[in-house]
């Protein structure tokens, strides 16, 4: 069975969990989707009077009805070349304001409606939000079924930018509630650490030299750590900062597999960990992000006495890093948003997780894809350019 893979890499546009509301974003989103819809009714347009012998039965008027979610209204826009505009504001009018036809005419189906004196009605009920999105065609003559046909091509081209653009705007509005959360949390939490760091530092000044003072130092460093990626979490928004440092792999992940082995424990699972030196020019802190997320979802959906494998390669140009198990392997569905914002399988998952290992990649200027593999099971590789590579041998 050939594997199913999704790939995402830094060239790729990825959703922000920037403020979804701003002027300029909500702007831009609205420009996007008007030009996108006059630009398919520009086409259709062209393709139908195409199959025309007879120019003076050329299609006058077109328009797509849609609910903008973020004005919080109906927009509509149309393709206006009739000479009697009275009759399709006619037309119009009577759509938005009747429910008779809501129920009537199928959805993603192409519909003729009764007549408007000499006209020929078609509309395409695109979906129901607030009230129903359509496309509308009005002609002096029926359509062919090949002109048909058209129609509901470029229709399904416009109901599938509307849904992408419902679910965009719906995550944005998910991020801009997350980033304030974060936000509150950073503030709630600055101070206590700000003494923490106090305590211990006067603490550390007042044992002599040898193990206790030493434990206390590194948890004096502990803090300031914390306290460093505390500020780089409330700035979320932004591409995370890096503290790049020639880090040895195996150390990072050895120190993320610590924090599992309870759990690693109870389900029985063997690690298959690769033994290869690899000295990379890394944020040591994200890396760890990224391993604790990965193998947290390999744990989770191991079967009891199952394997988890991670292994790298070294090659000229990257580091390839792979993370596999033995588990049901992914769905459509995770293939299609596995990385996304919010998507979880986990029961009580937050849909954080593999968001921040893509963020965390990407930052990197790295590639991060994820595949079912032939045998069963999911593997999620990552691989980095050589300018992180320090050495490996």
């Amino acid at each position: 069975m050939k594997a199913a893979t999704v790939e995402l890499n830094s060239s790729r546009q990825v959703t922000s969990t920037s403020a979804a509301c701003s002027a300029s974003s909500t702007e831009v989103d609205r420009l996007t989707i008007e030009q996108l819809c006059q630009h398919h009714l520009s086409q259709l347009l062209t393709q139908l009077n195409e199959q025309l012998v007879n120019e003076q039965l050329a299609v006058p008027f077109l328009c797509v009805v849609y609910y903008d979610p973020i004005w919080k209204q109906r927009q509509t826009i149309a393709l206006n070349n009739s000479t009697d505009p009275g009759l399709h504001a006619l037309v119009q009018t009577d759509l938005e304001s009747e429910n008779w036809w809501a129920d009537q005419l199928f959805l993603l189906q192409i519909n003729e409606v009764p007549a408007y004196g000499p006209q020929r009605v078609y509309v395409y009920p695109l979906r129901r939000i607030e009230a129903v999105e359509y496309l509308l065609i009005s002609t002096p003559v029926a359509l062919s079924q090949q002109q048909q046909q058209i129609v509901e091509t470029y229709a399904r081209f416009i109901y599938d930018y509307l849904i992408l653009f419902q679910d965009r705007y719906s995550q944005q509005l998910r991020a801009q509630l997350l980033e304030q959360k974060i936000r509150q949390t950073e503030h709630q939490l600055r101070n206590p650490l700000a003494l923490l760091e106090i305590y211990s530092s006067v603490l550390a000044a007042g044992l002599p030299e040898g193990e206790f003072r030493s434990q206390v130092i590194q948890m004096q460093a502990s803090l300031q750590e914390m306290s460093t990626h505390l500020k780089d979490l409330a700035n979320c928004s932004q591409k995370p900062q890096l503290y790049l440092r020639q880090q040895d792999l195996r150390l990072i992940l050895a120190e993320s597999i610590r924090g599992l082995q309870p759990w690693i424990t109870e389900k029985q699972l063997q690690l298959q960990i690769s033994q290869t030196p690899a000295m990379l020019e890394v944020d040591a802190w994200q890396m760890k992000q990224v391993f604790d997320n990965l193998l947290t979802n390999a744990v989770h959906f191991s079967p009891v006495g199952g394997t988890i494998s991670c292994q790298w390669k070294i090659f000229r140009q990257e580091v390839l890093i792979e993370v596999w198990d033995e588990g049901p392997g992914l769905s459509e569905a995770d293939l299609n948003y596995a990385f996304h914002l919010f998507y979880s399988r986990r029961p009580q998952g937050s849909g954080l997780g593999l968001n921040i290992v893509q963020n965390v990649i990407l930052a990197h200027e790295g590639r991060l894809w994820a595949e079912n593999l032939p045998a069963g099971g999911a593997k999620f590789s990552f691989a980095l350019p050589c300018k992180h590579k320090i050495s490996g041998t």
